[in-house]
């Protein structure tokens, strides 16, 4: 069975609180596992029906996935359309300056980048682009929301695509999910519980990501099993409540490289949406 819709973006915007409230709906079922099928390398036509497989049995209702690199990825849209061409899509934007700072965390805590203050990188590094690491890229350009919108568009009809702000969700939620289920043909009301903690939250301390990078190195992401991954799991432990929880202040010199990056991007993306995201540049 094909899935129904898919939650396609993007990072570090809100997704996997939105799979998880989706996922308390009695008429939806979300596949537990993020879906990188449609993404080099992992793309192969033929392994299409296996891909479907996973998503049989799990009716009446609708079923769909959550995969937030899809957004971003230009081989994505056509591959979507053609084995999915009636997919219905969500897409969480986030102001791509904040969203970039905990794109940059996130991939520092999964060992690709290096563990510098983002200002550093941002005035020392980013200013290169595009002469940079392929997950450098990848902080700076998940955040070019219109052109990737833009992307899908020549694909999809726009009517497939429901498109949310990151703020639509973390103020009052209630009105956002009454929007998606609606879009989804989900009928009547429908609350989701609370999330008992952050799901999936960004680590921003430096401190300890010097003590969790190394674990995940440990071991293969079992380090907390061997004697010195419990030594640092334990004392991840005990610094965490004491850790920024909080995205750092940016210096006036990064914010400004952020901004320049963004701003022609952002104001094509106003227009396509048809909304105001002036908040955005001065948040």
């Amino acid at each position: 069975m094909k899935p129904d819709f898919a939650i396609i973006g993007a990072q570090k915007a809100a997704t996997s609180f939105l799979r998880t409230s989706l996922g308390q709906h009695p008429g939806v079922w979300m596949h537990p596992r993020e879906q990188t099928f449609f993404e080099d390398p992992h793309f192969d036509a033929n392994g299409f029906d296996a891909f479907c497989q996973q998503f049989d049995g799990h009716g009446p209702g609708i079923t769909g996935f959550k995969r937030p690199d899809l957004l971003a990825l230009p081989e994505c849209p056509g591959r979507l359309a053609r084995l999915l061409p009636d997919l219905r899509m969500i897409a969480v934007l986030r102001d791509p300056v904040r969203r970039a700072v905990a794109a940059y965390y996130f991939h520092m805590q999964k060992g690709r980048l290096p563990l510098l203050p983002v200002s550093r990188w941002l005035t020392q590094r980013a200013v290169r682009y595009p002469q940079l690491e392929p997950a450098e890229c990848a902080v700076l350009e998940y955040g070019l929301y219109a052109s990737q919108l833009e992307r899908y568009r020549e694909h999809f009809d726009a009517r497939q695509m429901l498109v949310l702000l990151h703020e639509d969700l973390a103020g009052g939620p209630e009105e956002a999910m009454a929007r998606t289920t609606g879009f989804l043909g989900l009928g009547g009301e429908f609350v989701p519980r609370p999330p008992r903690r952050r799901v999936n939250p960004t680590v921003y301390s430096l401190a300890r990501l010097r003590l969790r990078v190394p674990m995940r190195r440990l071991a293969g992401g079992r380090a907390w099993q061997r004697p010195l991954g419990k030594l640092l799991n334990l004392a991840d432990l005990l610094l965490r409540p004491f850790a920024a929880r909080r995205a750092p202040q940016l210096t006036v010199a990064a914010r400004q490289v952020l901004e320049e990056f963004y701003r022609d991007d952002v104001a094509r993306l106003a227009r396509l949406l048809e909304r105001d995201l002036s908040a955005w540049s001065s948040a």
